[in-house]
This record gives structure tokens, sequence and C-alpha cells, in this order.
């Protein structure tokens, strides 16, 4: 566990499972996958690098996912409230995480009800599944999904530790009640253009038909995203992609969901740019260095400075001017949206 994070959302990560595989075009430059390829502690062999004709390299999950035993029970030793960003190295809905695996994790979470939990997956059919068919049951197996020998609950005089052969069930259902659904579990999807949109709304919204916080994440965005029939949302991200090989995104894509959210009372926070910032003119700085929101017969109005990106809406304003992108660094570029920070979150 990282007791900080640079995620502007959350103030620590939880990592007791590490490794993934990718599923959609949000995971093409992953950075969980680049760290565990250029050898992060902890992470070493889950990603490898692969070289392609051209001459570059690039870094591949190779399959392997880790259940790391030594980090399951982290969170009930942590006594401050935070917000804990669950798995940012993997997905906690991977197919190759047990079910059993993840009745511990969420034993852990109802166990450290001060803390919030941030789930964000990219396989909510599975998510959906799970909480419908099986999550009720890690209740009454607790003394099989906790850590064997590292019981805490919450008592108002503080951290108590009860014994491995103790009654554990009965001592932690009278040392606080639990409700269920967890109301300090945030489940969320990720969504970067429209198709994954429409591929994963219905399943985030039955686990919010059933009770659930959830929240959605935009994040590379990658694509328009038209967002009505995502009312039931309680928070919603958007941003840009980072990285060494981070795509552009379109302001207009990030001001559709500011406004969506702004309509409907969902806490928004636009939590950065990316690499790319607003260019300071579309006929200076070497070639090659500029994305624009247009494509097509149009490009030759700026010869060898526009790259031509397809993810951009094919459309130009001869004379209103087009909405160009430098890549600038992800420092410079910020987190300005039309000139306003925006850092909603629940409750906040």
């Amino acid at each position: 566990m990282a007791d900080r994070t640079s995620i502007e959302w959350s103030d620590m990560t939880w990592n007791p499972i590490a490794g993934c595989t990718r599923v959609s075009e949000g995971c093409r430059h992953c950075y969980a996958e680049r760290l565990a390829a250029r050898g992060l502690p902890g992470f070493e062999g889950l990603a490898r690098w692969v070289d392609w004709p051209d001459g570059t390299r690039a870094p591949r999950w190779t399959g392997v996912v880790l259940i790391r035993e030594h980090l399951m029970d982290l969170p009930l030793r942590k006594k401050r409230p935070r917000r804990i960003f669950v798995n940012s190295m993997s997905d906690l809905f991977h197919d190759a995480v047990p079910d059993e695996v993840i009745d511990r994790i969420f034993a852990v979470m109802a166990l450290a009800p001060r803390h919030t939990f941030q789930i964000l997956t990219k396989r909510p059919e599975r998510m959906r599944d799970y909480l419908s068919t099986r999550a009720g049951d890690w209740m009454l197996r607790w003394p099989e999904a906790i850590p064997a020998g590292k019981w805490y609950v919450s008592r108002h005089e503080g951290m108590s530790r009860l014994g491995a052969n103790g009654p554990v069930a009965a001592a932690l259902y009278d040392a606080q009640p639990i409700t269920y659904p967890l109301p300090n579990v945030w489940m969320g999807t990720s969504v970067e253009n429209q198709r994954s949109a429409n591929e994963r709304r219905t399943h985030i919204e039955a686990v919010a038909a059933a009770g659930w916080n959830t929240f959605a994440s935009y994040e590379p965005a990658l694509g328009y995203v038209a967002w009505e029939g995502w009312e039931f949302l309680k928070w919603l991200i958007s941003g840009g992609e980072s990285g060494p090989r981070a795509r552009p995104t379109h302001p207009a894509w990030h001001r559709v969901a500011r406004d969506f959210s702004a309509a409907h009372g969902i806490p928004y926070l636009f939590k950065q740019w990316g690499e790319w910032g607003k260019a300071k003119g579309a006929h200076s700085g070497t070639p090659g260095k500029y994305a624009i929101a247009s494509a097509g017969p149009h490009s030759e109005f700026w010869p060898q400075s526009v790259i031509e990106v397809d993810f951009y809406p094919r459309q130009i304003n001869l004379f209103g001017g087009a909405t160009v992108r430098e890549r600038i660094g992800k420092r410079a570029a910020g987190r300005l949206l039309d000139g306003v920070e925006h850092n909603g979150m629940p409750g906040g």
C-alpha cells in the first residue's frame, strides 16, 4: 500500500492483487503495465517489453496475476480515515482473481468503515455478477475471509485485536453493525469512448440499482460520450491520457461531461489534460508537434505541423479556427477546464 499517491481523487492505494491483461482501447498505454515492465518492486515478471519492427518498444502484461497475501489486511492497520483506491495496479474483477479472494477484500473493507474504498474496473459485468450472486455470503464466512491471526475491529476505545481461534464472526458483529451494501465502498467503471460507455453502462447501472454508490472514470477520454442514461451516477471523473505515448483529448468531450454532471447534481472532478495542452499557435514549432481537432482534406492548411488523429471529430471551422493541442507535458498542461479547477467529490 502506498500511503501517498499523486492520484487527485485518492489519498492512498492498496494493491492486494497485482497484474492484469488488456481489455479495451483505454488499456493501450496503461501506466500500471509500464511500471511493471520497468521492474517496479513487487511487480517483477508481471509485464515485459515487446520490440516492434519500427525499432520501438512497448510494455505488455504477461497474463500473470498475483495475490499479495502480505498486503491483504493493511487497511485495517491504518487508523486515520483515508480514501483508498483498491488495486490501482490491477483489476479486482479480473477473471484470474478467485471469488474467494474478492470475498476477503470485501471483508476487510467491511471491517474498516472509517475508510472510503474506491474500486474501479473495466469489467463491470463481473462486478455485477459477483455483487448479485455472492457478495452477501462473505458476511457469513468472515473467519475464512479475513487473513488468519489479523483480526481488527473498530471500537469506541480504539483498535482491538481478536484471537484467530476465538468466536470471530460473533465478536465482529458485536463490535460494529455491518450494513449491506457497504456505504464506504464505491463501485466504479472506466469509460474511454462511446463504445465502452455503451458496453458498460447497463452493468454499473444494475450495481447502482442494488444500492451501491457508483461512479465513472472517463479517463483516458479518447472519444465523445453522450452521457444520457448515466443519471444514476453519484460521481463522475474525466481526464486526458498521460505517459510517453499519450494521445490528446478534446476539450469539448470534457465540457459535455462537466455540463451533464452539473445538470444532474453529480459531483464532477476534472483530473488532468495529460501530456497535451493548449497550443500557442498552429503555425510555429517543430513539424509533427501538434494534434488538431480536425483531420481529412483540410490538413494541408497546417502542413507538417499537424498530426491527424482519427479519434477526433472530423470537422473544421475555417473562420473560427480549430482546437489545437501541443504536447507540453502533464504539469504544464495542468487541470483547468475553461479556467476552472473542478474538484467535485461525493459528500464534499
